[in-house]
């Protein structure tokens, strides 16, 4: 059974390594945005309304990952993301798809 202090220390290395990933989200996100602008795709403007039903829990992982808590900007990011260009998303998308020779896996 772990110590109080191995239980602090557990407890600093999760909010390490969630501030980490936090900092991952962010930065993919603001990066999503950015090629989406190159591409003409962002208006700048935020006017567009929708109604959707979303599971809560894919909710909060979605905003503890990006590191957002306005349910709004945790839409917007994660839309962001999913349409920016991406060498594996389009790979993924090719019905006979085969990796290319210089493909490294993010690890």
């Amino acid at each position: 059974m772990p110590t109080t202090g191995q239980s602090n220390q557990t407890s600093r290395h999760h909010a390490q390594t969630d501030a980490v990933t936090r900092g991952k989200g962010i930065d993919r996100h603001v990066a999503a945005l950015e090629e989406l602008k190159l591409a003409g795709a962002v208006t700048g403007t935020r006017s567009q309304r929708i109604s959707v039903r979303v599971d809560p829990g894919v909710m909060r992982a979605a905003a503890a990952r990006l590191g957002l808590t306005n349910p709004s900007d945790v839409v917007n990011a994660s839309l962001a993301v999913a349409a920016a260009p991406d060498r594996f998303k389009a790979w993924w998308a090719e019905a006979d798809a085969k990796l290319p020779d210089d493909f490294e896996p993010a690890v």
